[in-house]
């Protein structure tokens, strides 16, 4: 059996599969009571552009080496959480709300899947 975990912060809704009469199905993954998973980002501006007048900063993104207060893995269970965790982690268990979409009748950015980073 496998086991999905939301630590992020926020209930995360993602599109099922849809039947040929155009019905969607959507589950909700409530978030669990706990600390979200985060890792620290440093920044470093190796350039900039003017855009229309306004100078914009081009930068360098650099992940920490330290993620906190991420469990440890466990076989069958997938654990939620931010895209910055997940590709910073380079773990296969850690995955991220991926390719949103607006179904309209309020339900709007729904994950049509949950996501890995491959290296």
């Amino acid at each position: 059996m496998t086991i999905l975990r939301n630590l992020t912060k926020r209930p995360i809704s993602i599109l099922g599969e849809c039947a040929s009469t155009g019905e969607c199905q959507v589950v909700t993954i409530q978030p669990e009571r706990v600390r979200s998973p985060r890792v620290m980002i440093s920044h470093e501006t190796f350039a900039t552009v003017t855009v229309k007048g306004v100078i914009v900063n081009l930068r360098d993104r650099q992940y920490g080496e330290k993620l906190e207060h991420l469990p440890e893995e466990k076989p069958g269970v997938y654990l939620i959480v931010s895209k910055v965790v997940s590709d910073a982690s380079g773990r296969d268990d850690l995955l991220s709300p991926d390719e949103f979409t607006n179904l309209g009748e309020g339900r709007s950015n729904l994950a049509q899947s949950l996501s890995r980073l491959v290296l």
